[in-house]
């Protein structure tokens, strides 16, 4: 028997929590079952069959170190056998955030790119052999050309159809043309299994954040949000930095008086990234994230906290691998949503592109991080093209506390 090699044990009050950073697989003991998880661990298992049946079932053990590398390569050949497309329908947007990483000129993807879109799937598919096709509407505000989704999509699931690829799909959209209409349409026609929308507080601080053209748009979104959000799965992000983060208490009660909304959203917080002051960095963003989750407790916001996932990964985001492509609406070709419009960062193009050249930009890992229990946890929360090196000198004490911030807001 061996303790699994992405486990993490976390004291917790009386005894301790197991964490399993790669499944995301949690079990909270007191002293007298830790002291029981390590005699197993340690081969002192006569007597203990029921307890080491969860132990094992949780992948908190292994019998040995064959058993744990079939299932880690299980878990990375499913991860692998996705291939991910995030289409920008236009690049035009009716709102002006104030943090938007785009500032790009209104462009929308036409027929022409729709039609090479279904070419450059079909080779793909037919070159890479993925059974599973996950796409992402995202823009400026794809909404602004539903007509792409609608006529791209049903022709994606008829291609995945005739060649047994699995297909899927969601959209990142600011919610103001959410109509119910559009939402059942997403859903029934397009396959859009969720959407995720971003609200930044309450009235006055959401419209000065996201802005809307001098209108309300708050009112509006959350209107469309609680005619929507009983028949697609809708997510709410709040986007927080030093501006904001005074708003969440305000934003979650205000929300949670509404019981449609309460019961049936996903409410969560994302960190605004950047240099600018009054970004956050990680560490305190995971102190935020904790008080966030308390918060939701506090108002009985059930479905968000049962929906927050600790599984990690193994493959880092799609600047370092072969399996995400990002679509600009002129056929331009990106690894990341963050480098859109950079010519210098675009791979080609869907028009004539080479997966005999396929460029493939490689991040540099120290080997440590590849033994390391926590290495899942930072693969899936790593971007490769905002750090140079995923390790740092006092990574291993920061990123167990940002971990232990985490499940101590879920445990408690």
């Amino acid at each position: 028997m061996k303790k699994a090699k992405y486990l993490i044990e976390i004291p917790y009050e009386n005894g301790f929590v197991l964490y399993n950073t790669l499944y995301g697989s949690v079990i909270k003991l007191n002293e007298d079952y830790y002291e029981i998880f390590k005699r197993i661990a340690n081969g002192e298992s006569k007597g203990l069959e029921e307890e080491t049946e969860v132990f094992l079932k949780q992948k908190m053990l292994y019998t040995d170190i064959e058993s744990e590398e079939n299932d880690i390569d299980e878990f990375e050949s499913r991860q692998g056998d996705v291939l991910q497309l995030t289409i920008l329908t236009t690049t035009a947007c009716n709102m002006q955030c104030v943090y938007c990483f785009e500032r790009l000129v209104p462009i929308n993807a036409d027929k022409e790119l729709a039609y090479n879109i279904l070419t450059f799937v079909e080779r793909v598919i037919a070159k890479k052999k993925f059974s599973r096709l996950r796409v992402t509407w995202f823009g400026g505000e794809p909404l602004v050309n539903k007509a792409l989704i609608f006529e791209l999509s049903s022709k994606l699931i008829s291609l995945c159809e005739k060649n047994g690829v699995v297909y899927s799909s969601d959209i990142i959209t600011n919610g103001t043309l959410l109509t119910k209409e559009t939402a059942e349409d997403l859903k029934n026609k397009c396959r859009v299994s969720w959407c995720q929308i971003t609200i930044d507080g309450l009235a006055e601080k959401h419209n000065k954040r996201r802005p809307f053209g001098g209108k309300d748009g708050f009112s509006l979104i959350l209107n469309n949000v609680e005619q929507c959000c009983d028949c697609i799965d809708i997510a709410v992000r709040v986007n927080v930095d030093r501006d904001n983060e005074n708003e969440l208490e305000k934003i979650v009660k205000y929300l949670s008086e509404n019981e449609k909304i309460r019961k049936n959203i996903f409410l969560h917080v994302a960190r605004v990234k950047g240099e600018k002051p009054v970004c956050m960095s990680t560490d305190e963003f995971g102190k935020i994230n904790r008080r966030f989750i308390n918060i939701l407790k506090r108002n009985n916001f059930e479905k968000s906290v049962s929906g927050f996932s600790l599984s990690g990964g193994l493959l880092s985001c799609g600047m370092n691998n072969d399996k995400s492509y990002v679509i600009y609406p002129n056929g331009d070709l990106y690894r990341c949503l963050e480098t859109v419009g950079r010519k210098e960062y675009s791979i080609g193009n869907i028009r004539d592109y080479k997966f005999e050249s396929e460029p493939v930009t490689k991040i540099a890992i120290n080997s440590k991080c590849v033994s390391c229990n926590k290495y899942p946890y930072c693969m899936k929360n790593y971007c490769s093209f905002s750090q140079k090196a995923m390790s740092s000198d006092n990574c291993v004490e920061r990123t167990e506390q940002q971990i232990r911030d985490l499940v101590y807001a879920i445990m408690e």
